[in-house]
């Protein structure tokens, strides 16, 4: 079994859905008898060492101002960090491989390991450190770091993308091996089967641009809404704008960010679950209110065809009208959205329980760590 050296700036509660799939994945493939230790981003009122699972996470000094993100400088600041970190760890222990989660920045810290102490190292891509996805936000970053980028994908044994779109994506920019870029789709923990359902519609994310809860907003001006809630978690720089856009509508609630079990809770309790993000590497929190038994609405772009498949309703992205049709629809017919939430929850059950996901990575770790 492997000792892991796992290199992340995202482990909660730091981050969004990147660090929770961390964290989960660890537990998982501790059951297989793997060990990991976690360099990760410190933050104010974080400890800088403890035991969280089956992790023991070390925090280090760098700049972060915001549990939900980070800049580039922040970045930079826990790259110099981790490293020195990582180097005291492997003075002192005997790791088989590294596992680095998004290949900017942390990449960097797999390829200085192999450099420095010939240690392999897996590289799971997340999305935005992906040229061509999101360029609104990292086009410039990309252009600039993609001979970096290569460089850290061409030297790693394995590279995971968590969807077939993106392992495409990534190799319209790789022309090396595609035989060591594998898709493997992340895996959710399926709580049981919730008993009652409210009337409310639910988004849940980062409020960037590109999640679209501005078009669930715009959808929902032009339903009857008497009786029913959209409630709009997470938080981010549109928040202001989408409070904005929802004066005037009573029934659009503003939850904040809500820690996972409390999100989870709201997800058992609700019926409908609107996404109409134009870019995601996988979409967990559409796996998330599948596997809730909500009726859900997305886009069919990117990643989220791929998890939904069959088991919900598919819209253009950027199209309010669209979102609107589908919620009427829903909204009118109690039977509609029970058989969508059994199919959901049928189809996570059979693709994206942790043991599946848990299973492709156990191998990928053996096959590594026997190169060594």
């Amino acid at each position: 079994m492997a000792r892991v050296l796992v290199l992340s700036f995202e482990f909660p509660p730091l981050g969004g859905g990147g660090g929770v799939v961390i964290e989960h994945l660890c537990n998982e493939l501790s059951k297989k008898g793997h060990s990991f230790d976690v360099v990760t981003m410190g933050y104010k009122g974080l400890p800088k060492e403890e035991q969280v699972g089956a992790c023991k996470v070390y925090r280090v000094p760098c700049l972060r101002a915001k549990k939900e993100l980070s800049t580039p400088l922040e970045l930079q600041s826990y790259l110099f960090s981790a490293f020195v970190k990582a180097e005291q760890l492997l003075l002192t222990n005997h790791y088989d491989l590294a596992h680095v989660h998004f290949i900017i920045p942390t990449g960097n810290l797999g390829f200085a390991t192999k450099l420095v102490n010939r240690l392999p190292f897996i590289i799971s891509t997340h999305g935005s450190d992906m040229p061509g996805y999101n360029p609104d936000r990292f086009g410039f970053l990309h252009k600039l770091l993609i001979p970096f980028w290569t460089l850290f994908v061409k030297n790693a044994t394995v590279v995971t993308t968590p969807s077939e779109s993106l392992r495409s994506l990534l190799l319209k920019s790789w022309k090396g091996d595609s035989t060591k870029v594998k898709a493997i789709p992340w895996g959710i923990d399926v709580r049981p089967a919730p008993k009652k359902k409210e009337n409310r519609i639910v988004f849940a994310g980062r409020l960037f641009e590109r999640k679209g809860a501005q078009y669930l907003v715009e959808a929902v001006k032009e339903l009857n809404m008497k009786g029913w809630e959209v409630a709009i978690v997470g938080d981010g720089p549109m928040r202001k704008q989408l409070e904005a856009q929802a004066k005037g509508m009573p029934f659009v609630k503003f939850y904040g960010w809500l820690p996972r079990e409390k999100l989870q809770n709201l997800y058992d309790h609700s019926k409908i679950f609107v996404f109409p993000s134009t870019a995601e590497s996988f979409g967990m929190v559409l796996a998330e209110a599948m596997s809730a038994e909500m009726a859900v609405v997305t886009c069919n772009d990117s990643a989220c065809p791929e998890v939904v498949g069959d088991a919900g309703i598919l819209v253009p992205p950027k199209n309010h009208e669209s979102i609107r049709i589908a919620l009427q629809k829903l909204m009118a017919s109690p039977t509609e959205i029970a058989r969508l939430g059994k199919k959901g929850r049928k189809r996570v059950l059979a693709k994206f329980a942790w043991p599946i996901c848990a299973a492709a990575f156990d191998k990928i770790y053996t096959q590594t760590a026997q190169k060594k």
